[in-house]
């Protein structure tokens, strides 16, 4: 440095101990580039179905990758989600992480819940063939699989999956082997890690605990490079997430906050009542005439003159009183008694009263 063969974004430096951004600065030894490391990244994504888990598709489908922002590191999918199937993706420049939680070795468990069309019973026999392991269409032979009957809707019934293993579409294959249909699959955590509350289409950048629980989960101790992780600067640089193609070809828009969950969520799972917006042109629900410390909107009607008569008469007097009812503060006048000292009238009867 002191010869002066060092410049950042241009300029020699020659100060020993010059601080600089690795994310921004660009850093120079004679002219040739320094390429640093990139920093580490974890993301927990929630994959909405219709896009495909992958880096790279040659037939231009929508892919995870569009779902993140632009100008972050560059991370790949720990683990594959199909076309068709939703849920918890962390994503991560992770190498290492990702060999312990894909590897069958170090047993870290995922969670799925899985509809499938039909009702069964808590023991059906094709739920406990799943739960002892089945022989998939090539020959793989699944592990010991736990299997919790979650109940029924509708026409269908709901399982929780927990694996843990990762062969290639494996519960769809397990369900196909004991001649059950798939309606809807949804990974929900993978070891401690849990989707919620993540809509579909969104991410969000891991904890350093969050990261240190994954790798305890795998009985290893977390990285020394884990000590550059900045998950809060990278929320402050990367958020909200952007709308983007793979969303829309989903069906939602990641980036709205607080946007909705797929419309074509099925009616049978309970979703948050929301009041709907306002139509166009419409005030919001808080000026509207009725609400708390809102005025009342105007009628578009003039006051009009009292009509003629008595109402008039009675209008411009009003400590009159209208009746003999008002004059009594509201009560009903007696009965007529007749002349005063004579004795109250007897209802007489008729000629069939009396007779049974």
């Amino acid at each position: 440095m002191a010869a002066g063969r060092v410049s950042v974004n241009g300029a020699v430096v020659k100060e020993l101990g010059a601080r600089i951004d690795p994310e921004n600065d660009r850093v120079t030894v004679d002219d040739k580039p320094v390429l640093m490391d990139d920093p580490p990244v974890y993301i927990a994504l929630n994959k909405p179905r219709g896009v495909i888990t992958t880096l790279d598709d040659p037939e231009d489908r929508a892919k995870v990758v569009d779902l993140l922002p632009d100008g972050l590191p560059r991370t790949w999918p720990v683990g594959r989600l199909d076309w068709e199937s939703e849920g918890l993706l962390l994503m991560t420049n992770d190498g290492r992480l990702t060999h312990l939680l894909t590897h069958p070795s170090t047993c870290v468990e995922k969670t799925y819940t899985v509809k499938v069309a039909g009702h069964l019973d808590p023991h059906d026999d094709r739920i406990e063939k799943m739960r002892a392991g089945v022989t998939l269409d090539d020959g793989f032979e699944t592990s010991a699989a736990e299997i919790h009957f979650e109940g029924v809707t509708g026409k269908n019934t709901w399982l929780a999956v927990i694996l843990n293993e990762g062969h290639n579409r494996q519960i769809r294959r397990m369900c196909m082997a004991v001649h059950l249909d798939v309606v809807r699959l949804r990974r929900i955590s993978i070891g401690p890690l849990e989707l919620e509350p993540l809509r579909p289409g969104h991410y969000r950048f891991l904890s350093i605990d969050e990261v240190s629980a994954l790798y305890a989960a795998a009985n290893e101790s977390p990285p020394d490079s884990l000590k550059a992780y900045s998950p809060t600067r990278l929320t402050d640089r990367f958020a909200p997430p952007r709308p983007t193609r793979a969303a829309a070809a989903s069906g939602r828009n990641p980036g709205r906050k607080g946007a909705s969950a797929h419309p074509t969520e099925p009616a049978d799972e309970p979703r948050d009542k929301r009041r709907p917006a306002p139509r166009d042109g419409a005030a919001p629900a808080s000026a509207r005439p009725g609400r708390d410390g809102a005025a009342p909107a105007p009628t578009g009607k003039t006051d009009r003159a009292p009509r003629r008569g008595k109402r008039r008469e009675d209008a411009a007097a009003p400590g009159k009183p209208r009746s003999r009812d008002d004059a009594r503060g509201g009560r009903p006048a007696p009965p007529d008694r007749g002349p005063k000292g004579a004795p109250p009238k007897q209802r007489g009867r008729g000629p069939n009263q009396g007779r049974r």
